[in-house]
C-alpha cells in the first residue's frame, strides 16, 4: 500500500494496514535503519525515535525498537544489530523501517508491504531484512542521489516520520481502551499475560 502523507484518508488507509501487522500475537520488532548525518536518510531514525517515546506509555513488553537518532542502525553496525536482533528475539516479527528515493510522482508518500527490506546503503551491499516494511519516499532518484538524499529538506522528513508512529499509537490506545471497557462490563481487572497481552481476570 503506497499512500500520500497529506492524502484526506491516509491515517484511516495506514490503520488498516497496521490492523494486519498487529494481528498476530507474536513479538514485534522495529528497526529503523539510517543515519542522521543526512537529513533524507533520518526518516528511519525520527520514525525509531517517536516509537520509543510512545513505547513507554504502551508499556508492552512485546515491542522492541531498534534504531533512533541517538542510536542509529546503518551500514556499518547492520549485520551487528541483525545478529542481535536475532539472538534476543528470534521468533519475533520483524518490520524494517528506512528512507527511499523514488519517482517524482511518489514524493511524499508512505509505503506500507508484507515483504522485505532491501537497505539502500551507498558503497555498501546490505541483505534483505524484514517481514513488513515501512518506507519514507522524501526525494526524487535518478541523478546524484547521495547529494539528493542530504540536501532533503528536514521539515518533509519530519513530518513524513510523525504518521506511522501515530497510527501506532491510536491502534494500542484504542485496544485497550476497549479492553479495559469489556473488562469493567464483566467487573474484571486488566491483567498482563508474559506476552503482552492483556486478558481478562476476576475481581
Amino acid at each position: 500500500m503506497r499512500v500520500h502523507m497529506e492524502e484526506e484518508n491516509a491515517m484511516r488507509l495506514m490503520k488498516e494496514q497496521f490492523k494486519e501487522i498487529f494481528r498476530h500475537e507474536r513479538e514485534i520488532v522495529f528497526v529503523c535503519i539510517g543515519t542522521d548525518r543526512s537529513t533524507g536518510d533520518a526518516y528511519g531514525p525520527f520514525v525509531g525515535l517517536e516509537l520509543k517515546k510512545m513505547k513507554k506509555l504502551w508499556k508492552r513488553e512485546d515491542i522492541h525498537v531498534y534504531g533512533c537518532l541517538h542510536e542509529p542502525v546503518h551500514a556499518l553496525n547492520f549485520h551487528e544489530v541483525l545478529a542481535e536482533i536475532k539472538g534476543n528475539h528470534p521468533d519475533a516479527l520483524l518490520v524494517a523501517v528506512d528512507s527511499c528515493l523514488c519517482s517524482i510522482g511518489s514524493v511524499e508518500t508512505i509505503c506500507i508491504e508484507n515483504k522485505p527490506l532491501k537497505p539502500g546503503a551507498f558503497n555498501a551491499e546490505l541483505p534483505e531484512t524484514g517481514d513488513w516494511r515501512i518506507l519514507g519516499n522524501v526525494n526524487v532518484s535518478g541523478y546524484m542521489e547521495h547529494m539528493v538524499l542530504g540536501s532533503t529538506r528536514l521539515s518533509l522528513v519530519l513530518r513524513m516520520a510523525e504518521k506511522p508512529p501515530r497510527r501506532f499509537h491510536w491502534r494500542f490506545s484504542s485496544w485497550k481502551r476497549k479492553r479495559s471497557q469489556k473488562c469493567r462490563q464483566y467487573k474484571t481487572r486488566p491483567i498482563r499475560r508474559w506476552s503482552g497481552f492483556f486478558e481478562c481476570a476476576q475481581t
